[in-house]
């Protein structure tokens, strides 16, 4: 008589522990490798920090060859305090001056030429105010250019000068100009407040 013949086959798996030592060999590899991924973000983000600053500089040696002198920190009617100036009196910054030897002509276009800042200027010498409503678009454009790639948080929160009604924001950047070791207000022996203060004409204080 024939009978049936019953053969038995092993299969493999991985036990609980065995799974468990795998999980914990993958978290070692990734906890070893997270650093290094980390490191290479961030010296990729220096590298845009360092080749925004060279764009930075070959445009400030643009400006001053077209224009004879590097941008002013920002523009304002002579012998008044910089300190205490409201923002409808300010005219544009060095970074706005800047816009159009740092491939941002676009954005430089953008200004409204026909809305001047107030206050004391001579005839025909008022600058676009950038505090006017028409302007807003260009002072909040937040560009690549002036922006660390390595700072996010302080960037995202607009720099408010002035307040109530005449206070006004702008876009924050990462880069800034320096006039020299001495105050920015107006009236001391050491104050850098224009060209003809006398920080300014101060060799030793001169940025």
């Amino acid at each position: 008589m024939g009978g049936r013949q019953s053969s038995e086959r092993n299969v493999a798996a991985f036990t609980l522990v065995e799974l468990l030592v795998v999980i914990a060999i993958i978290g070692v590899l990734v906890a070893l490798l997270l650093p290094a991924v980390q490191a290479a973000r961030e010296a990729a983000r220096r590298q845009q920090c360092q080749s925004n600053l060279r764009q930075l500089s070959l445009g400030l040696a643009n400006y001053e060859s077209a224009n004879g002198a590097y941008p002013p920190a920002f523009e304002y009617t002579k012998n008044a305090d910089p300190n205490a100036i409201p923002p409808a009196f300010m005219g544009p910054n060095w970074a706005v001056r800047l816009l159009p030897y740092v491939e941002q002509a676009s954005v430089y276009n953008q200004i409204d030429k026909t809305v001047l800042a107030g206050g004391a200027w001579l005839p025909g010498k008022a600058p676009p105010s950038m505090s006017h409503a028409n302007n807003e678009k260009v002072r909040m454009a937040v560009l690549a250019v002036f922006r660390c790639p390595s700072d996010t948080n302080y960037n995202d929160t607009p720099m408010q000068i002035g307040t109530g009604a005449a206070g006004t924001t702008w876009a924050r950047g990462n880069y800034a100009a320096n006039a020299g070791n001495g105050p920015i207000k107006s009236g001391g022996d050491d104050a850098i407040s224009g060209p003809d203060s006398l920080g300014w004409l101060d060799g030793r204080r001169r940025g």
